[in-house]
């Protein structure tokens, strides 16, 4: 009897797995009118790019000018759910999800046009946006002066018009980067193709969509804004 119990239950969850394999993106944004709600009223601004049984809830992607993000609804359709779940061990599971959603291909990136500084072996990849001013962006690049094995590529982005003129001065400086960078407002006149060095710099950060500095890309994609220690790191550990 308890074999029989057992193979109805997995002959019907198979089912259950296969109905969820077939419903297409329509279908299920058919049976979720909040969800469709969400996305008409964006504005065009956000997509729904598709969904996931975690269990007991569907796991929802939507696509935003800001990243992809993530939302929940449940199995009945009834409830659509905004904000992080968390595991029993407190772990933001969202956070995480999400992060690993909006993973950068740093290899399709312009490195050959950052700033790039080299500290030991360089075996590690960081890529950085910068704005002259920001002290957060100030605290990040002292941090990385405590490592000793990572290349650092560095794209400034100057936040406003003064700003802007003390980085076109960084790029004429003959002092390595991360020196040039923290003693910027020191340096002298910019030479001539600061402007267009700086115009690709910007165009790298407008493909990208940053917003403000500093943004930080690691070389396994993560990414994420301010100075995040934990994730710095994290990252060096490994």
């Amino acid at each position: 009897m308890k074999r029989i119990f057992l193979f109805l239950l997995f002959l019907l969850l198979g089912f259950s797995w296969s109905a969820l394999a077939k419903m297409s993106k329509e279908e299920f944004l058919k049976k979720s009118p909040h969800l469709m709600k969400l996305i008409e009223t964006s504005g065009g601004l956000a997509s729904f790019e598709g969904f996931k049984d975690i269990g007991p809830l569907y796991e929802v992607i939507i696509k935003t000018v800001d990243g992809k993000k993530i939302a929940y609804i449940t199995k009945d359709f009834k409830y659509l759910i905004i904000g992080s779940l968390y595991d029993k061990d407190i772990k933001n599971i969202t956070q995480e999800k999400v992060r690993e959603l909006n993973k950068i291909d740093i290899t399709k990136l312009p490195l050959n046009e950052a700033l790039i500084y080299k500290a030991g072996n360089g075996t590690k990849k960081i890529i950085v946006f910068v704005d002259p001013f920001c002290p957060h962006c100030k605290n990040l690049i002292n941090y990385l002066k405590t490592q000793n094995d990572y290349t650092l590529y560095m794209y400034l982005f100057p936040l406003n018009e003064k700003s802007k003129e003390v980085a076109l001065k960084i790029f004429c400086s003959n002092e390595p980067i991360i020196d040039a960078y923290l003693n910027a407002t020191k340096l002298e006149n910019p030479c001539e193709d600061a402007d267009k060095k700086l115009e690709a710099h910007l165009n790298v950060a407008k493909s990208l969509n940053v917003r403000a500095t500093p943004f930080v890309i690691l070389g396994d994609g993560l990414n994420f804004y301010g100075m995040n220690q934990q994730m710095l790191e994290e990252f060096f550990r490994k």
